[in-house]
């Protein structure tokens, strides 16, 4: 249970906010805001193109087989190939552009909300996450790459903290995988901790990037495999359900033998390398609910015992409760601290139709840097 100091400090967190929302931080997101409306302008803009672009499918091929009788022709192949696939090429167009909207948005709304705490000073050239730290955080194994993109950085009440979307990669004989796509948080203390602290979570993350592919993708492809059928088994006049039935049933079977068979050249061809992310087999006790999401590794059990206290341990799990499904991982070391969250979503900005002033998603957003500030000064104090 929370305790009473914990319940009024956030009571008095939800209070200075408010006044924080109304005075300075609805008026300071206006330009932003105006940006996510022009987008949503430019998003309706890509619907429309897609929609007229499937009438005008739907229409050619009509005019084609009743009126002209083209069909079979290389003109008719061709132009009918540029109308199927002019849609794709439109939402790969709107992802690029809303990945850049999203990573603007995002540096903006939280540059905004980082001035409510006022015992943070933004340094940047103080800590940043680099590769080095997630390689000693044991965290992951068999990396290959890692990206980050910053969110913030400086220094809360003396201690250090860099905040940011992070990527951590590896390469197989299929393709990239990811071992960790969300948000990392780091922090920095005046003291080195005397053995490396592994705090594992027990939740489900799929990692495996060539599953995810083929799980959004197969729907697609499948879908044009059927139109190309209906159209083409018209050119050799066959009956179009035969071959689509025939091509739906072909791709069903083909998709998944690839994947697997990719995936077993992985096993046998691949060099697994010899870090592990365990650091050792011991597991600790804390407290029943921190239990139920953790697990806990370590050379040193009693230095984990007095690093882990209740309140540390209540804090981490207030943490999880903001994003009850998502794995959260945790690793002390040297003289840092990393928290991993499993989503990019932890400090993501609200989806482009929601407005960027709405309180609900900004109170939120702000109640995470909370929980992170709290838990770093929890941390310095020990």
């Amino acid at each position: 249970m929370l305790t009473q100091e914990p319940n009024k400090k956030l009571r008095f967190f939800k209070r200075e906010f408010q006044q924080f929302y109304k005075t300075e931080l609805r008026r300071g997101l206006t330009e932003a805001e105006n940006v996510r409306k022009k987008f949503v302008k430019t998003f309706w803009v890509y619907i429309a193109l897609t929609i007229a672009d499937i009438i005008a499918l739907i229409l050619y091929f009509l005019l084609a087989r009743y009126f002209y009788n083209i069909i079979g022709d290389n003109c008719f192949t061709a132009i009918a190939l540029v109308l199927t696939f002019a849609p794709f090429a439109l939402f790969a167009l709107f992802l690029k552009m809303y990945s850049k909207y999203k990573c603007n948005i995002n540096i903006l709304v939280i540059s905004k909300l980082i001035t409510f705490f006022k015992n943070f000073k933004p340094e940047n050239y103080r800590l940043h996450i680099l590769p080095t730290d997630i390689l000693n955080s044991w965290l992951f194994h068999d990396i290959e790459n890692i990206k980050n993109d910053e969110y913030f950085s400086g220094t809360y009440k003396n201690s250090d903290i860099c905040v940011s979307s992070s990527k951590v990669t590896k390469s197989g004989i299929y393709g990239a995988e990811w071992w960790f796509n969300g948000t990392m948080a780091m922090f920095g203390f005046n003291k080195i901790f005397p053995t490396p602290l592994i705090i594992r979570s027990k939740k489900f993350y799929w990692n495996n990037t060539m599953a995810k592919i083929l799980l959004i993708y197969t729907p697609v492809i499948l879908s044009l495999i059927i139109i190309f059928s209906i159209i083409f088994s018209y050119a050799v006049r066959s009956q179009p359900i035969e071959i689509a039935a025939l091509a739906l049933g072909c791709s069903l079977m083909f998709v998944p033998a690839i994947y697997y068979a990719f995936y077993l050249l992985g096993k046998i061809f691949k060099k697994y390398r010899t870090r592990t992310t365990h650091v050792s087999s011991k597991y600790l006790e804390i407290t029943p609910e921190f239990n139920k999401n953790w697990n806990v590794y370590t050379y040193d059990k009693k230095s984990a015992i007095d690093f882990l206290t209740p309140q540390l341990a209540e804090k981490l799990v207030k943490i999880q409760k903001l994003m009850p499904f998502t794995p959260i991982d945790c690793s002390r070391f040297e003289d840092k601290f990393i928290i991993a969250v499993y989503s990019r979503r932890f400090f993501g900005t609200t989806p482009f139709f929601i407005p960027l002033t709405s309180y609900r998603n900004l109170y939120n957003q702000a109640l995470r840097m909370y929980m992170l500030f709290d838990l770093l000064e929890e941390i310095s104090a020990l």
